[in-house]
C-alpha cells in the first residue's frame, strides 16, 4: 500500500476543484467559447494527464493512475488510481479544476472507502502545491504536498504536516513516472 493515502488519493497526483452540480449545465466562463476550447488556466491542468506509476514502486501493489480530461471538454482533469493491498485492491478518482470566478484551483478526492479530501491547490514553476488546514489550537492539522516535475514525463511529491503551530515535518517523497501520454 502507498506510504500515504493523500499522496495516492491525489496522484500527480496527485490539485483542482468539482463544480456544484446545481451550476455545471450554465458555469461556462463569460466570453470563451466551447469548453473543448483550450484557456491557459484550464490547460495547466494537463501537468496531470497521462498514465502514472511508482518510479520505485513495488511491483506487486501494482499502481497504476490514469489521468484524463472530462469528456466534452478541457475543463476538469480527472483521475482513477488503482493499486493493491495485502486486505485487497484499492481505488480511488480525483478531479482537479479551475474556477475562472475566482481564478482558485481546487481538488477533490474520493475513495472507494468513503473518504473524501478537498484540498486548495496553487501553482508554482515546476509543478503544485496542495494544503489543507483543519481543527485549531494545538489539535491544528496542516499538510501541505509539493509537486514537481523533476524530468519530462516524472514528478516528486514531498509530502509535510504540521501540528498546531509547529514546524513541518517530511511525511514521505514519492516519484512518479508517466507510462503513456
Amino acid at each position: 500500500m502507498p506510504a500515504n493515502m493523500s499522496v495516492v488519493i491525489r496522484l500527480v497526483a496527485l490539485a483542482a476543484g468539482l463544480a456544484s452540480v446545481s451550476g455545471c449545465a450554465n458555469s461556462q466562463t463569460v466570453g470563451s467559447t466551447s469548453p473543448s476550447q483550450p484557456s491557459e488556466p484550464h490547460e495547466a491542468l494537463a501537468f496531470y494527464e497521462g498514465t502514472w506509476t511508482y518510479l520505485d514502486g513495488k511491483s506487486e501493489e501494482g499502481f497504476q493512475e490514469k489521468c484524463s480530461w472530462l469528456a466534452e471538454g478541457r475543463r476538469h482533469m480527472v483521475c482513477r488510481a488503482r493499486w493493491k493491498t495485502a486486505t485487497g485492491a484499492r481505488e480511488t478518482l480525483g478531479i482537479y479544476s479551475h474556477d475562472p470566478a475566482t481564478g482558485d484551483y481546487q481538488y477533490h478526492g474520493f475513495a472507494a472507502s468513503g473518504a473524501v479530501v478537498k484540498e486548495r491547490v496553487q501553482r508554482h514553476p515546476k509543478g503544485w502545491l496542495y494544503t489543507t488546514d483543519h481543527g485549531s489550537g494545538p489539535e491544528r492539522m496542516r499538510t501541505r504536498e509539493t509537486l514537481e516535475q523533476t524530468a519530462e514525463g516524472r514528478v516528486k511529491a514531498l509530502h509535510e504536516t504540521a501540528k498546531g503551530e509547529g514546524p513541518w515535518v517530511i511525511d514521505g517523497t514519492v516519484e512518479y513516472v508517466r507510462t503513456r501520454p
